[in-house]
């Protein structure tokens, strides 16, 4: 299942870029979701709330192709993953990966994730075979419909790897400039 999905990921990156605006329902593994954040949304409560339901339409249902390679989520994982690289924050779950965490990455995928926020999936320029999965969460101002704050909520490495080398990456980049390293 693993493999299908990054395939289904990874594919259309190649191919079109990193735009990924499908509604998801897939929950990311127990052990990175640490405590429920969004109301669980019936199906006529999504109704008329665009593409996406629930805050996810708050946040989403604006995003054109270009938010969806250029975004507050993007900038605040590379914010967090730079002050964790920096010693301004401490994230335990990350120390096991701390050399492969450095310099530059790229979005392989972006989603809106069923916790509320984003799901991404990056990989480093500088190791490249490796792929990390971020959710990044929004909260939302629901009277105001306005996105408040974002925050990291975790980071982890996933089993398979890309089969990218770093010429592969700046390759897809320079086919694909939308696509940019962060």
């Amino acid at each position: 299942m693993k493999k299908i999905l990054f395939t289904m990921m990874v594919l259309p990156l190649m191919i079109t870029g990193c735009t990924h605006k499908e509604k998801t329902t897939e929950q990311a593994p127990a052990d990175t979701i640490s405590t429920p954040v969004d109301s669980v949304v019936t199906e006529e409560e999504e109704e008329g709330e665009g593409e996406f339901g629930g805050l996810n339409a708050i946040r989403f249902n604006h995003f054109t192709d270009e938010d969806w390679v250029d975004n507050e989520y993007i900038r605040s994982l590379r914010q967090y993953i730079t002050d964790y690289n920096e010693g301004k924050i401490e994230d335990e779950a990350l120390d096991a990966y701390k050399g492969k965490i450095c310099g530059q990455f790229t979005v392989f995928s972006i989603s809106p994730y069923i916790g509320g926020g984003a799901l991404i999936y990056i990989v480093f320029l500088d190791n490249p075979d490796d792929i990390f999965t971020a959710w990044v969460y929004s909260s939302v101002d629901e009277k105001t419909e306005t996105v408040l704050d974002y925050s990291v909520r975790s980071i982890k490495i996933e089993e398979e790897k890309s089969g990218l080398t770093k010429e592969d990456i700046q390759e897809i980049i320079k086919e694909h400039p939308e696509n940019k390293l962060w």
